[in-house]
């Protein structure tokens, strides 16, 4: 069996001791170096997760073969894996009856409970390479009461800031006025000795 396992922002602490034990117990554990360094004590191979997705296929897949469903795979993701995760890519890669997902809270709970807003009727975006049609993403986020959006170095909140200023929807009718009145958060590094919460304007967060 193939595990995807959401760990939230306090480590290895945010698991239940079911979950703890069939990491333990997994022949190989895949995730990101602040995800395996939870683990460190853990006696199965370990595959850090550094870019491409291709080649954590190849090595689950190899794994399985090998193991004949003696010893489980792991994948070590951040909250909720399928939500703009790694998860659904395990689950289309391997198929649904191979797969099994243990969510955690995800990284948009995390966020509204730091800024202490309610999350009723927000809408999840993702602008992870979105460089083509990054105006037509921040179309859509215009027109929602609330939005949570995944950000990356390209499309940082400062681009996106500014491609909703550059939209300025309001009705149907271009008005800077209401782009610039929207509440923006910006959530870094949850859960990390970096982590910083800003509520900066929207045209101060654009500059």
């Amino acid at each position: 069996m193939i595990y995807v396992i959401g760990i939230g922002t306090d480590g290895k602490d945010s698991l239940s001791d079911k979950t703890v034990r069939l990491i333990r117990g997994a022949g190989l554990i895949a995730g990101g170096a602040r995800h395996l360094a939870e683990f460190a004590e853990v006696k199965a191979k370990k595959l850090p997760i550094t870019g491409g997705l291709d080649s954590l296929a190849a090595a689950v897949r190899a794994h399985v073969k090998k193991a004949h469903g003696n010893k489980n795979a792991v994948v070590i993701a951040t909250g909720d894996p399928l939500l703009f995760g790694i998860g659904a890519f395990i689950v289309k890669t391997f198929g649904k009856k191979a797969v099994r997902v243990i969510p955690n809270v995800s990284t948009v709970q995390e966020a509204f409970a730091r800024i202490k807003e309610s999350s009723n009727n927000v809408k999840v975006f993702s602008a992870h390479g979105r460089n083509a049609s990054i105006e037509a993403l921040a179309g859509e986020i215009s027109k929602c009461e609330k939005a949570a959006i995944f950000t990356d170095p390209a499309n940082s909140p400062a681009v996106i800031a500014r491609a909703l200023l550059r939209g300025r929807h309001d009705r149907g009718r271009h008005d800077r006025h209401a782009a610039a009145g929207y509440a923006a958060y910006v959530c870094e590094a949850l859960g990390t000795k970096d982590e910083k919460i800003s509520a900066p304007s929207l045209i101060a967060l654009s500059r």
